[in-house]
């Protein structure tokens, strides 16, 4: 310990002058949301062709599947299959596990690459899967990606046409798209009427506009662009229409990655302003033009970008991202909405349940996607709805002079107008109480967030920080305290590789003692 001590000593006024010094003890947001005058299809991007629930995902990423089951790898002897074939019967055995769970968050199904020339045919393989498993309330996306032509396409939207399981908006196959616009409206026209020629008017093609989007938030950065009249923005909506001539509408899914580094963070945020007042405006405004009737819209929502690997850490929020862009997206009532993406373990913007995440995207998921349905909200199977639906959020390692911010979310899962406070404090490794919050309150009908922050220099002298909270509600009297079931934060004196964000439900947490 005096180690330690001495080491932050040396390292805390560099460190705290160098990073910015967010020193708000709490922040509170609540949920504006507009239910969409017709239900928005949801569908999040899996990456079926390398991610199975059979496989080791031990000592590879920092995370990783809750629902991982190793009896489903097929049986190997000297590197050679015991039943020929069982490889890929156990890929489709996981493609259904992952429609099954994803299911479980009321989504209309998922998406995954057609054939392309950097991905196996998953699209394809998935249809079988689905096929051969009979699977009910669960449509799968085509989605192409860059560096392909009419040819790539042709046998999966064949198939597609013959499935009862491709997703379709507006009555025809739906082919979403990911950084489609970098090769241009030309040869995306060419594509769409080579299809046309073969098929007719069977599907709908939207082109996904990173390359654009990323220009778009360059600009908006500088002063640029806004939704104020401007030759800039004249010359971007030419550039929209060309888009939207070449195809049926136009979309942007890459929230992970659209951020505001002006705080020069390392773990940068969610650039809202932009998202919400600048680029979906401007795509709307396009949209809206006569000859664009009937063109369609998608928008992105994402957990985050927390990857060390590529040093672009683009911060979950704890799940403020998440929220955020589900409100965004949903209040501008597009035709459908992309999520990238549900198992991604390499980059950490995995949607299903994991070891770190827990439950907590299924349940603000589920929770959003009821809206959209009109559907009533219900608690999740196995929940004691004596406990409110709290979740409890943070990073789980820090450096010196960052600020640690603890989220605690109250997600709505029935009309109980009940309310509950919260008591938030910290202890170190010997049960001493360093630092104590004010408590509280939340009303369990709401959607809303305090989030309480701390600068760790304050708290330089402990290596791990125990996370202790209290709850307390007058309806069906309780009052409990969550401790040994809550992670420790790990604070280090110069250095983080990690910067994910562990979330926990607490009814999902053990009950102990």
């Amino acid at each position: 310990m005096a180690i330690r001590k001495q080491l932050a000593s040396v390292f805390l006024l560099v460190i705290a002058t160098s990073l910015p010094g967010w020193s708000t003890e709490v922040t509170t947001w609540a949920s504006s949301l507009t239910p969409p005058a017709t239900p928005i299809q949801v569908y999040p991007r899996t990456q079926c062709h390398k991610y199975w629930h059979f496989q080791n995902y031990l000592h590879w990423w920092k995370d990783r599947p809750l629902k991982t089951d190793r009896s489903l790898r097929p049986a190997v002897v000297d590197g050679q299959l015991v039943t020929p074939g069982s490889d890929v019967a156990a890929v489709k055995a996981s493609m259904i596990r992952d429609a099954e769970l994803a299911k479980l968050y009321q989504v209309d199904g998922m998406g995954s690459f057609a054939s392309t020339w950097y991905q196996e045919p998953s699209y394809e393989v998935y249809l079988d899967a689905l096929a051969g498993a009979g699977t009910v309330g669960y449509k799968h996306c085509m989605e192409i990606g860059i560096g392909i032509d009419a040819a790539f396409i042709r046998p999966a939207l064949a198939k597609a046409l013959a499935s009862p399981f491709s997703a379709k908006l507006n009555g025809k196959v739906f082919i979403s798209s990911y950084e489609l616009d970098k090769i241009g409206p030309d040869a995306i026209a060419a594509m769409r009427q080579a299809l046309l020629g073969e098929f007719g008017s069977t599907f709908v093609l939207v082109v996904e506009m990173s390359a654009v989007t990323a220009d778009m938030q360059r600009l908006y950065r500088s002063g640029q662009l806004s939704t104020s009249p401007s030759a800039t923005l004249d010359g971007l909506k030419q550039v929209l229409r060309l888009y939207l001539n070449a195809a049926d509408g136009i979309m942007v899914e890459s929230v992970h990655h659209m951020e505001d580094v002006t705080a020069a963070r390392y773990d940068n945020r969610f650039d809202i302003g932009f998202y919400k007042n600048c680029l979906i405006p401007i795509f709307k405004s396009v949209l809206a033009e006569p000859a664009y009737t009937g063109k369609l819209l998608g928008l992105g929502v994402a957990a985050g970008y927390p990857n060390n690997r590529t040093g672009d850490n683009n911060s979950e929020e704890c799940t403020r991202r998440l929220r955020y862009t589900f409100e965004a997206a949903i209040n501008a009532a597009p035709k459908f909405i992309i999520m990238p993406e549900w198992n991604e373990q390499n980059e950490n913007t995995s949607l299903q349940p994991t070891i770190i995440n827990s439950w907590t995207h299924r349940r603000i998921t589920e929770y959003y996607m009821r809206t959209i349905k009109g559907l009533p909200l219900a608690a999740r199977e196995g929940d004691d709805p004596a406990l409110p639906n709290c979740i409890v959020s943070y990073r789980k390692e820090l450096k010196l002079g960052e600020t640690l911010e603890i989220e605690l979310l109250n997600v709505p899962d029935s009309t109980s107008t009940a309310a509950y406070t919260a008591t938030l404090s910290l202890e170190n490794t010997a049960g001493t109480v360093v630092k104590t919050f004010a408590p509280v309150s939340f009303t369990r009908n709401v959607l809303r967030d305090h989030t309480r922050s701390v600068g760790s220099e304050t708290l330089a002298a402990s290596a791990i920080l125990r996370p202790v909270l209290t709850i307390q509600q007058s309806t069906a009297p309780m009052t409990r305290t969550y401790k040994d079931g809550l992670l420790h934060v790990a604070v280090r004196p110069t250095w983080t590789q990690d910067y994910q964000t562990v979330k926990q439900p607490l009814r999902d947490l053990a009950t102990l003692g």
